[in-house]
């Protein structure tokens, strides 16, 4: 019991301390994976349907694309709304859109009403998650965000990780359409969930409700900060790139490459991919306990930075090494990296931002995330078309490095005891 006992600590640390000081993101935990649940569902699913009408990869891209794009457009509204009507509202809303575009992708099958309601989806995820997001900031406090974003993304991470083998499972069974009716059915019942659970007024302007979510975070620094003050940081420019870069991975390695390389290469159906594919997430949740401490103990920076390598090397790995070995341990790579990047970045941007430009910051981080998605599923499609699946995931490997170097040359530590040695070392001066 005694070796254990360190691990119970940190877990108590982690996971129990936060949500006692604020259960509501416990609320938002279940909608979330329910949302989320229906993403994973269809990510082993999407290149084969896609392929399965006799397509390139490139064709592939776009698909994917078609779902970033809608958010490229939608999460900085979203953050707007959020901010007029409360995270409630938005997150019902996201819901909606969600089901209607998944339902009718697994209505009409052809490519291009695929990549239509792909883009309705998009938008009904957008909205879900930059009011998430906006939801998790706006209650939490600098000594607890890290650990509460954790919870926020564990919730996340437990529906994208049940959602892969579900939908393989799902498509061997009954075809490739009615995994996007699952996702329709979890996507209402996530709706439903914030509809009957989440707070009205979370996240509303404060002058829109008489009583703020949460003080601390109306405080006299914030407030006062000139409102271009975010847009005027280079950590947050530099966390905005950071955060394009793992969405172009998202979108070009995990959604288009590594189901076609373990199709190609390794001769894997729908439901052995989602298993595979179940294995990064399954390794993100056993590390989310540890990068909740960390997070907040630590620093976002000394973290995100390291995170950014250990992507590029399992990119490297996958494609340079061609048996099967090196594909899982691919994902065990990415699971540790993902794990830390989200509730890394989301806390970086929050330190960042005062109070009022919040919602407005968080959208923007998003909408460079999914411009990233955007453009990495048809460049990396095409790069596959061209040269072959392998040099797709060098070449995203490599540039991957790129964020990493200039986010640690840009950014100041916010968090930790390098912001806190900093801190004081201002005053000193």
């Amino acid at each position: 019991m005694k070796l254990l006992r360190p691990l119970f600590q940190m877990l108590h640390y982690s996971l129990v301390e936060p949500a006692r000081e604020e259960p509501r993101v416990l609320l938002l935990a279940l909608s979330t994976m329910l949302m989320t649940m229906g993403m994973g569902i269809v990510v082993p699913i999407l290149p084969l349907l896609v392929k399965s009408y006799g397509l390139a990869a490139v064709m592939v891209g776009f698909a994917v694309s078609a779902f970033a794009l809608a958010r490229v457009f939608t999460n900085v509204p979203a953050g707007v709304l959020t901010r007029l009507c409360g995270a409630r509202f938005v997150l019902v809303l996201g819901a909606l859109l969600s089901v209607v575009g998944n339902f009718m992708v697994g209505l009409i099958p052809s490519y291009m009403a695929l990549v239509a309601f792909r883009f309705v989806a998009g938008a009904g995820s957008a909205l879900f998650i930059t009011a998430s997001v906006i939801f998790v900031a706006e209650v939490s406090t600098p000594q607890n965000r890290g650990r509460l974003m954790t919870i926020y993304q564990a919730a996340f991470l437990l529906g994208i990780s049940l959602g892969p083998a579900l939908g393989g499972i799902t498509a061997d069974l009954f075809g490739f359409a009615a995994p996007f009716y699952i996702v329709a059915l979890v996507s209402a019942a996530s709706g439903v969930w914030a509809l009957a659970k989440i707070p009205a007024n979370v996240a509303r302007a404060p002058e829109r409700t008489a009583n703020p979510v949460n003080p601390q975070q109306y405080s006299a620094p914030a407030a006062a900060a000139p409102a271009s003050s975010v847009f005027r940081n280079v950590g947050y420019h530099g966390v905005n790139l950071l955060t394009f870069g793992t969405f172009f991975t998202r979108g070009g390695t995990l959604f288009t490459l590594w189901p076609l390389l373990g199709k190609e290469r390794y001769g894997l159906g729908p439901g052995q991919l989602g298993l595979v594919f179940t294995i990064s997430s399954a390794v993100n949740m056993v590390c989310q306990p540890f990068v909740g401490a960390l997070v907040d103990r630590v620093g976002r920076k000394t973290l995100l930075v390291p995170t950014m390598f250990l992507f590029s090397i399992a990119l490297l790995v996958s494609g340079l090494i061609p048996v099967m070995a090196a594909f899982v341990v691919a994902q065990v790579i990415y699971g540790v990296a993902q794990a830390v990047e989200a509730p890394a970045a989301n806390s970086y941007v929050a330190d960042v931002a005062p109070s009022q430009q919040r919602a407005m910051a968080l959208g923007v981080n998003r909408t460079f995330g999914d411009v990233g998605l955007v453009v990495g599923s048809p460049l990396l499609g095409l790069i596959a078309d061209l040269a072959g699946i392998p040099w797709g995931l060098v070449v995203n490997g490599g540039l991957l490095l790129v964020p990493g170097i200039l986010f640690a040359l840009m950014a100041k530590e916010t968090a930790g005891p390098r912001a806190a040695a900093a801190a004081q070392g201002g005053r000193g001066s």
